[in-house]
């Protein structure tokens, strides 16, 4: 059983840009700053997809393990992270998104370090109840949230609809949060939704990989 596992959930089909994560950024495609990022924490990651992406990504990124579940639609993303927990028996998830392509080591094991002091509670940088910045200084792009299997497993088994989609919906309205008191010495929008985001981070993009976390 692992203690704690990255599970980075990716896919191709994105409404707004389409295989963004395999975009030209830095002289490396989005998805591989990511699985960098995660990797370079020393903990086990692992990329969770759509079973109809796998045929794709698994020979593009092979320095990676990748999981696909065949039991659960595109859409249903809490319900492929958690057969991807299941099979990988992990005791504690921590949730990447592929888009948030500035992450760095570091900010990962400031939040997992959080979650070690808080280990019944799920553990996010960020809140979703007011805008960005307002509680945590932590901008878009830096997301991590990190939780225990049995947390997940409650999810699973009760959200519905769009919580589903969502993943972590269901656990910030039914299960205790802990908000670190942290900060990066950076301000704004910095995942990748649209291809003008793409452009608006690569003009900065060695010194949105650079930030500090700090404890606030």
């Amino acid at each position: 059983m692992s203690d704690y596992i990255i599970i980075i959930q990716a896919r191709l089909g994105s409404t707004r840009f389409p295989e963004k994560i395999l975009q030209p950024l830095a002289g490396k495609r989005i998805l591989d700053h990511v699985i960098d990022a995660c990797k370079g924490t020393g903990l086990e990651s692992v990329l969770a997809v759509p079973s109809d992406d796998l045929v794709v990504l698994d020979p593009l990124f092979p320095n990676i393990s990748k999981f696909a579940s065949f039991d659960h639609e595109e859409g249903d993303v809490l319900g492929r992270i958690f057969s991807c927990a299941v099979n990988r028996k992990a005791k504690n998830v921590i949730r990447i998104t592929s888009d948030c392509v500035c992450l760095t080591p570091s900010v990962i094991k400031a939040v997992v370090n959080e979650h070690r002091e808080y280990p019944d509670k799920f553990v996010s940088n960020v809140r979703y109840d007011v805008p960005y910045l307002a509680t945590t200084n932590v901008p878009d792009g830096y997301d991590v949230e990190v939780f225990s299997f049995d947390m997940l497993e409650r999810a699973h088994l009760n959200a519905t609809g769009h919580d589903r989609e969502h993943v972590t919906a269901w656990m910030r309205r039914n299960c205790p949060i802990h908000i670190p008191e942290m900060a990066l010495v950076v301000q704004g929008k910095f995942s990748v939704d649209t291809r003008q985001d793409l452009l608006r981070i690569e003009k900065h993009f060695d010194l949105l990989t650079s930030v500090k976390v700090v404890r606030t």
